[in-house]
């Protein structure tokens, strides 16, 4: 693919993405509580270092500890957090696919993110595990090793098993029968945020399931903010 054909198909995926979801995610099937605290990681999106360390909060999670260290062209990454009565071990590997730049109007980019998860309680309801893989499309204003803003959208699937909860519920209140039962799982949809560098110094959001099936009372989407220290 030449490099203008990979610039004009990113901006027509990233309009076209984001056009079909004004509230910035939609998901489809059904997702398990494991990949609900991970977000996706910014070496997808051309980040460059050898290490990082990173703390995080997210709507599921009191806190997310990431570290992570350069692996090939990407970044190898664990993370651990803690919720209410739940712990949550992360493992993922993110890399930069192709970069285009544009000129005055920034830099292109599509990268690649694989993130498994487990979630593990005392609580079989929490119980779950999951893969995910997404495929973040961007644009990138500055320098990432010196001050810069990139926004993405990144169409994800995923794989788990867990406990699944369908019911038609709104504010505590259900006016159908629930249906609960742990097997296999699967989702996709498409995730949205930004990411702020300052030299060594990085600050993320991403958003990811805004829109919600009234039939689904699992949570609603799922909000992420880090803070990160590169090396």
């Amino acid at each position: 693919m030449t490099s203008s054909r990979l610039a004009i198909g990113l901006v027509g995926i990233v309009f076209t993405c984001s056009s079909a979801t004004p509230a910035g995610a939609q998901r489809y099937g059904d997702w398990t509580q494991a990949l609900r605290s991970l977000p996706l990681d910014p070496a997808a999106l051309g980040m460059p270092g050898r290490a990082f360390l990173e703390y995080s909060r997210t709507d599921q999670v009191s806190w997310l500890a990431t570290g992570g260290l350069r692996l090939g062209q990407g970044m190898l990454r664990t993370s651990f957090g803690q919720g209410w009565r739940q712990q949550i071990l992360g493992l993922g590997y993110s890399s930069p696919l192709a970069q285009q730049s544009i000129g005055m109007f920034g830099t292109l980019g599509t990268g690649v993110d694989l993130t498994g998860a487990y979630d593990f309680s005392q609580y079989a309801m929490f119980s779950s595990r999951a893969v995910r893989l997404s495929v973040p499309l961007s644009i990138r204003w500055g320098s990432p090793s010196r001050v810069s803003l990139t926004p993405y959208v990144a169409p994800y699937g995923e794989l788990g098993r867990g406990r699944i909860v369908h019911a038609s519920c709104h504010q505590f209140t259900c006016t159908s029968p629930i249906t609960i039962y742990d097997g296999q799982t699967r989702a996709a949809g498409l995730a949205a945020g930004f990411q702020v560098t300052a030299w060594r110094f990085g600050l993320e959001a991403g958003l990811r399931d805004a829109l919600m099936r009234p039939d689904v009372p699992q949570g609603g989407y799922q909000l992420t903010v880090g803070f990160r220290l590169h090396f």
